[in-house]
């Protein structure tokens, strides 16, 4: 098997001319925690008082009720924190590779204020179950790609006149045509290559129809010859060795309908948005290893290609007899989903569109109405500030840095909404934690009507390494520090060496791990730091609220108060294991008066406000909070929202990766890092539909398509998936 990263850093994906040689089987025994999962957004509809929409009080008096002071935050840093000075970033090496300097003020970590306060108001809007504070350019639909199964039921067409100055679907039958290499090409007569769109005349042998001989012209002295015309994609795959020639079937048609025409148009939209320009004035480097010299599929490169008009040569997705359900310009292409995330996600958690709706973490924490609603007032000014971090103790402790061109950091996966076995929910289920169910056709995961957004992303904390000092060190040895096991698992923060390769598979060493060689992996996909701060690093900074009400100054308490062994996170590589913190209300600096108190001594001028006991306050304002929440699904949230801020000491913390064919003997074993990414064959492994059963009846769990589990499930985990010979 031909399988690497491109030079583009992107994954190869699966293609129908791979030769499948191997397959993926679970180990259930060999189970890890996905880096983030999801707290349940349920719908706010009906939702009153505190936890309901409403338009903000005004800055122009305080208000009765309210509570006005300064709230002074102590935040001891668990595992460490990444603050990086991108303003200072160097370039290392030719490969855009990256060296980022510490952030630093006078010699100390600088934490601006800003990324507390963002961490705050995440955290706020999950457990008050706000609005999305930002939820922007979401409204177009997610792309992802179809199965290689799914080309059995695609059918050439060619698109037609209706004779009505319409046009519509004519089906079509598919032979092929030699085309690569140029040696093996089938020619013309006079010696050139068939060409896309030409109206051609072939004759055919073979169990596949292949074609033998071509002409321009017209050919009817026998019934071997055959009426189509041309198709060709480009050399876009590996092994590929024929285009095709769609011959005239028929006469057998499909109504060509405004929904499919919107579908092709947005399909291409994607297919645009998912490549850069520079990409597509080079060669294909996200279909192969670089090795071979690949072609662009001709509809990204060629903007008539992508045009559905007349003589469009492209093939059909046959759910039933002649039941289109949409157009694509090649066998196992990308799709969209039926609906944008911006159309799945539930009105009532939507940015507010008006002052006059405000969700609890608006009215406290500020708001921006989102762009082109035109609305006025387009801003609210929150009643929560952040006042400049300091950090205690001397600089030795505080941080700790590397020398040379640095540590080279993991590749940190990129969003993926598009897979929709993590980031979409179905209604059927459970109405909090509801993932789709494991076994379900992918199709069905972005056509249906009934899915919608898992809820808001958290990244759990990493339990099992906070407290270990070697787990976050550089060993003496010259050995890659990512193949020693530490506890649960491996070092996941750093990026291996380079591997060594046993011809086309990963070299592997005695004890099963992979062996890689002195080299540093430092390139675009990943980043390289001077140094981090240290875990046991203290901050302190004031938080000033003004005229905030009983509830909301309940809520952070609690966030400012959770348990014992829980923890926020901070900063970058969060799944990483980076910026796991615990914040503390510190009573002995905090001030907070009420309203009325404040109003008293406005109106003496002489006489000291009334001081009360901070600790008081704190246990009134919890009450509140809890009171307002209980027998509420808040309970399941902030259920939710605890266990991810506390972990799971028992399962190693990654991203899905796949197990290699010659490291199968390391079974029920954490499966260190590869030192060659590909993250991406697991999501591969994860949709094989060999032997699938119909999960409506099935007795027994599926082994593959599984989903994200809810934060709290009594099923199975994700496994690592052991790649081994495929049968025949």
């Amino acid at each position: 098997m031909k399988n690497n990263k491109n030079r583009n850093g992107k994954a190869r994906p699966t293609g129908g001319n791979d030769k499948k040689s191997t397959t993926y089987v679970p180990d259930e025994r060999a189970r890890f925690l996905n880096p983030y999962t999801f707290v349940p957004t349920p719908s706010r509809e009906g939702q009153e008082g505190p936890l309901g929409d409403a338009p903000p009080q005004g800055h122009d008096r305080l208000h009765q009720g309210g509570w006005t002071g300064s709230i002074q935050v102590r935040l001891t840093v668990e595992t460490p924190l990444l603050l990086l000075d991108t303003a200072r970033a160097t370039e290392v090496g030719e490969n855009d590779h990256f060296r980022y300097p510490m952030l630093l003020r006078n010699g100390s970590p600088h934490l601006p204020a800003t990324s507390v306060k963002g961490m705050l108001r995440s955290a706020y809007e999950i457990i008050t179950n706000s609005r999305f504070g930002v939820f922007e350019g979401w409204e177009e639909p997610l792309g992802w790609r179809r199965i290689v199964s799914d080309a059995q039921r695609m059918r050439p067409v060619r698109i037609i006149s209706d004779g009505n100055g319409g046009l519509k679907i004519e089906f079509c039958e598919a032979v092929r045509l030699p085309r690569y290499p140029e040696h093996n090409a089938v020619r013309y007569p006079d010696g050139s290559l068939p060409a896309h769109g030409d109206e051609v005349w072939v004759r055919t042998r073979g169990r596949q129809a292949t074609v033998y001989e071509i002409h321009k012209t017209p050919k009817t002295s026998d019934n071997e010859w055959k009426h189509g015309y041309v198709f060709v994609s480009g050399r876009n795959a590996l092994q590929k060795k024929c285009e095709r020639v769609f011959i005239k079937a028929r006469g057998e048609t499909a109504e060509l309908t405004p929904e499919l025409k919107e579908r092709w148009c947005k399909l291409m939209s994607n297919y645009r948005r998912a490549h850069t320009e520079e990409e597509l004035q080079g060669l294909n480097t996200t279909a192969n290893d670089g090795t071979e010299e690949l072609e662009w599929s001709a509809h990204l490169t060629d903007p008539e290609r992508a045009e559905l008009q007349e003589d469009t040569l492209c093939y059909a997705y046959e759910a039933a007899k002649s039941k289109v359900t949409g157009l694509y310009p090649v066998t196992v292409p990308r799709d969209v989903s039926r609906r944008a995330p911006a159309d799945i996600l539930a009105e009532s958690l939507r940015p507010a569109s008006a002052l006059t709706s405000l969700s609890p973490a608006d009215r406290l924490f500020g708001w921006v109405a989102p762009k082109g609603s035109s609305t006025r007032p387009a801003g609210y000014r929150g009643r929560l500030r952040v006042k400049p971090v300091r950090c205690e103790g001397n600089e030795k402790a505080r941080t700790t840095r590397f020398s040379g061109d640095g540590l080279p950091l993991a590749i940190l996966g990129q969003p993926k909404p598009s897979q929709g076995r993590f980031y979409l929910s179905h209604k059927s289920h459970h109405p909090l934690e509801n993932p789709p169910k494991d076994g379900l056709a992918k199709s069905g995961l972005y056509q249906s009507d009934e899915n919608s957004l898992r809820g808001r992303k958290v990244y759990w904390h990493h339990i099992a390494t906070a407290g270990d000092h070697t787990y976050w060190s550089e060993p003496d040895s010259p050995s890659d520090p990512t193949q020693e096991r530490i506890g649960p698992g491996y070092r996941e923060f750093r990026r291996p060496k380079r591997a060594k390769v046993n011809g086309e598979e990963p070299a592997i060493t005695k004890d099963l791990h992979f062996d890689t060689d002195d080299e540093e992996q430092r390139d675009s996909q990943n980043r390289s730091i001077e140094g981090w701060v240290n875990p046991e690093t203290a901050f302190v900074f004031t938080l000033d609220v003004r005229d905030i009400s009983l509830f909301e100054l309940g809520a952070l308490a609690w966030l400012l108060n959770l348990p014992e062994g829980h923890f926020h996170r901070l900063g970058l590589g969060k799944p990483l294991g980076f910026g796991s913190v615990r914040l503390t209300w510190d009573t002995s600096g905090t001030t907070l008066r009420s309203n009325e108190d404040w109003a008293t001594y406005y109106r003496s001028l002489t006489t000291e406000p009334h001081t009360p006991d901070p600790s008081e306050i704190i246990n009134m304002a919890l009450a509140e909070f809890l009171k307002s929440t209980q027998n509420t699904p808040h309970d399941e949230i902030r259920k939710a929202f605890l266990t991810t801020t506390a972990g799971q000491p028992e399962l190693p913390v990654h991203y899905p990766r796949v197990r290699p064919l010659t490291m199968k003997a390391n079974l029920s074993m954490p499966t260190p890092p590869d030192p060659r990414g590909r993250s991406y064959k697991w999501f591969t492994a994860n949709e094989e539909t060999k032997k699938q059963q119909n999960m409506e009846s099935a007795k027994k769990p599926a082994e593959h398509r599984r989903s994200l589990p809810p934060v709290h499930t009594d099923g199975r985990d994700l496994v690592i998936y052991q790649e081994l010979p495929a049968k025949d």
